[in-house]
């Protein structure tokens, strides 16, 4: 079992500051062996992407900007008769896709932030008295687990809901105002906490767009292979045969289209599981029938009674406790809500089709915020099982 700590530890530190705790031998290996598994398969997959991206630079610059730098002209010089007018191309156009990327990925990029911002800000007021009870819970279920309780945020919304997300303070646990009302006993809302540890305890929490340096570090690198891929392209001499240059660019780009699938795969692999999350929340209380009623009652609260207005970005969505699915309006309410709140004209759009196009968004979150559910219950309802099982044999013994 130290060995494992000792491995934990050291995965923890790599992701991030908060986590250079030790978590305390009451954790269960169960729940250990989830976070370790978590934690190496992205770090391989991050690793594999680092490698994949500096390879790819490496090879440009020593198959082709090198060797034509230092005039060895054995595979890839300028046509001297060119004057050096392909070079100067390549670079333009190295220049010109660089400032077309831009322009498509920075107003997407500030308008996430903004939506991040609306998604956590504060809640202007709560009841201070109900929020006690969430914070002993978290407090507890830190200390059972060996760590520093994270910082507890509260959040505007009246919808009763909670996540791991990065606060002012660090990786942290946002609940909502209308939380604080929900009707959970004090051992669910333990279970609830410790669900929101567990993922903090893999580093597994919405981050604020452009945090992430993974991310910053691996999309730099892209755009890096990207640049000189270009430029490496009009260096390259076609000879009496401009097969080569054609199958160079090819094979150029797809090895820069590939670059930027493996990045998104990495996302993806380290996107939320709150399914993992429960495993580890069961081992930190021993009470995953708490964890399975504290399921089913918040997502009736969000589900059944009070029902979320459909969302202009699903930023956050997979984080939370409980995922919205049953949406309290129509594609048509929210394309007219979302045209008073950007002031602009409903009917000069097509709006058959996007109606349509909307209708079509809102059931496939639906459906997999629905699936998520059934998923997470199955999983827990067969930790109660696996737990009752060994409960019978331990007493048999």
């Amino acid at each position: 079992m130290n060995a494992k700590l000792s491995i934990l530890q050291n995965a923890k530190e790599s992701f991030d500051p908060y986590f250079a705790y030790t978590l305390s031998m009451k954790l269960q290996e169960s729940a250990l062996r989830e976070i370790e598994g978590y934690k190496r398969k992205v770090l391989a997959y991050q690793a594999g992407c680092f490698a994949a991206l500096a390879a790819g630079i490496v090879a440009l610059l020593v198959l082709v900007v090198v060797p034509y730098a230092t005039g060895d002209i054995h595979f890839s010089p300028l046509v001297k008769e060119t004057g050096g007018s392909r070079l100067i191309a390549g670079g333009l156009i190295a220049v010109g896709l660089a400032v077309v990327l831009l322009a498509i990925f920075l107003p997407g990029y500030f308008r996430t932030r903004r939506y991040f911002a609306i998604l956590t800000a504060p809640a202007g007021s709560y009841d201070s008295r109900a929020l006690g009870r969430f914070l002993n819970a978290l407090e507890g279920v830190a200390e059972t687990t060996g760590v520093e309780a994270p910082y507890l945020a509260v959040l505007d919304g009246d919808i009763p809901n909670c996540m791991p997300l990065e606060t002012a303070s660090g990786p942290g646990v946002g609940i909502t105002a209308g939380m604080l009302d929900a009707d959970l006993t004090y051992p669910e809302v333990q279970a609830v906490m410790a669900h929101e540890l567990s993922s903090l305890l893999s580093g597994d929490y919405l981050r604020m767009p452009g945090s992430f340096k993974f991310e910053t570090a691996a999309y730099g690198l892209l755009a890096a292979l990207a640049l000189l891929s270009l430029i490496s392209i009009a260096m390259v001499r076609p000879g009496h045969n401009s097969a080569l240059t054609f199958g160079f660019a090819v094979l150029v780009w797809a090895y820069v289209l590939a670059a930027g699938f493996l990045i998104r795969r990495v996302r993806k692999v380290r996107g939320h599981d709150a399914v993992r999350a429960d495993a580890v929340a069961a081992g930190i209380t021993g009470k995953p029938e708490e964890l399975e009623n504290a399921t089913t009652t918040m997502d009736t609260l969000v589900n059944k009674r009070k029902r979320y207005p459909f969302p202009a970005s699903e930023l956050g969505l997979d984080y939370m406790f409980a995922p919205p699915h049953n949406w309290s309006e129509t594609p048509r309410a929210y394309l007219e809500r979302r045209a008073r709140e950007l002031d602009y004209d409903l009917t000069r759009r097509n709006v058959g089709r996007r109606v349509l196009a909307l209708q079509q968004s809102m059931d496939e979150l639906s459906e997999r915020a629905a699936e998520l559910l059934a998923s997470r219950l199955e999983n827990i309802r067969k930790i109660e099982e696996d737990r009752s099982s060994s409960g019978d044999q331990d007493r048999g013994d």
